[in-house]
């Protein structure tokens, strides 16, 4: 970009691995922003379990719980 405009460049694509770490990390933020949205805990369930760092179903329920008790202040009331 300068005083004359935006002059796009051409760049190589991005290694595989790369892309699907973004393209996950993007289906994540959209769940968690239709969880909340729609006050879904289910939804931020399917986010949470997408995230490489739940270890399985049980730990992230639990962490659902506990975000939700903590966060109760900030956060809709959000249902299963």
């Amino acid at each position: 970009i300068d005083a004359e405009g935006v002059h796009p460049q051409p760049v190589e694509a991005l290694p595989t691995a790369i892309s699907a770490m973004i393209n996950t990390q993007g289906a994540i933020h959209r769940l968690v922003i239709e969880a909340y949205a729609e006050k879904s805990k289910n939804k931020l369930l399917q986010a949470m379990l997408l995230d490489p760092t739940i270890s399985n179903y049980n730990n992230a329920v639990a962490l659902i719980d506990e975000m939700c008790e903590r966060q109760k202040e900030i956060l809709p009331p959000m249902e299963w």
